[in-house]
């Protein structure tokens, strides 16, 4: 069980799938309102770079929060998504 130091914590911890997810140690607590922009060499038409993108988000989003285990989450996420996602055609 991960404590929260704000109600943002909460909401980012409501956000996620928390499960794995540990606060950074020593680290004094608070989501500090993370400033999230497009990574210009990643081509957003791809499928493949905008999932990339949202990766790399997802694990800015986790390290603002004062959480670690974000990439073993990204990682079980996909594994979970690719197995049961029929892409739209």
């Amino acid at each position: 069980m991960i404590g929260y130091t704000t109600k943002w914590d909460a909401i980012v911890a409501a956000l996620l799938r928390t499960e794995g997810l540990a606060p950074v140690p020593r680290v004094s607590g608070g989501t500090h309102g993370g400033i999230f922009s497009a990574d210009p060499a990643l081509d957003l038409r791809v499928e493949s770079e905008r999932r990339e993108q949202v990766d790399n988000w997802m694990r800015q989003l986790g390290l603002d929060a004062g959480l670690i285990g974000m990439e073993a989450l990204i990682d079980r996420l996909r594994a979970t998504s690719s197995d049961s996602v029929t892409p739209a055609r």
